[in-house]
């Protein structure tokens, strides 16, 4: 998947997700920061139990969740929205098709166990 698409597909995901919550009002998230885990892993922690999935990897098999990578680093201050993939301890945001990884980050967690992509 190119950087370009990916970004595409993680922005298109995060910006659909508000209206998902309008459209079920049962719909809770919340964002997670998490202490040297992936996603998924702070996610099983709360209540929440779900990360939010944002794409799939070659296999089918959800890998990507949102996250926000916030703070001062090489493109300004501020927020992103990126990713985390399963097994990693950062977030990736892509800025003028390059790819950044941030440390600091939090996982957005949903109660909703069935998971919709953009495709």
């Amino acid at each position: 998947m190119s950087i370009k698409k990916l970004a595409v597909v993680v922005l298109f995901g995060s910006l659909t997700l508000g209206f998902s919550s309008v459209a079920r009002a049962d719909l809770y998230m919340q964002w997670v920061r998490p202490n040297k885990t992936d996603c998924p892993s702070v996610c099983g922690k709360t209540g929440l139990k779900y990360p939010v999935p944002t794409g799939i990897d070659e296999k089918g098999k959800l890998s990507f969740h949102i996250c926000l990578a916030f703070g001062d680093d090489k493109w300004g201050r501020g927020t992103r929205v990126g990713f985390n993939r399963n097994g990693e301890l950062s977030c990736i945001t892509v800025v003028d098709n390059k790819m950044y990884s941030s440390k600091e980050y939090y996982c957005q967690c949903s109660n909703d166990p069935r998971p919709r992509i953009p495709r």
